[in-house]
């Protein structure tokens, strides 16, 4: 304290943490494993063509999923997007 550090009883400390770690698990994005599958091949470099051609799905499909995919990461483009998702954990 003397040293203009703050100090934390040890019972404190693992109550707090212990909050703070729910706090985050709370924030924290979910998405689906067809989501996941979808950002992971996007952070490979796959354009939303080559996405779909090794999901067997439609390019409009994947168009549709990565806008749902943004929307749950507050990301507004694809680099937004997977820097959200790297940031979280989640790639």
């Amino acid at each position: 304290v003397a040293h203009g550090e703050a100090v934390l009883d040890r019972r404190a400390h693992t109550v707090v943490v212990e909050r703070l770690r729910r706090e985050t698990e709370r924030n924290r994005p979910v998405l689906t494993d067809r989501e996941l599958s979808i950002l992971k091949l996007m952070a490979e470099g796959f354009t939303n063509r080559h996405i779909a051609a090794k999901l067997y799905v439609s390019e409009g499909t994947i168009k549709d999923q990565l806008q749902k995919i943004m929307d749950k990461l507050g990301a507004t483009n694809r680099v937004s997007a997977l820097y959200v998702a790297a940031k979280e954990g989640l790639i």
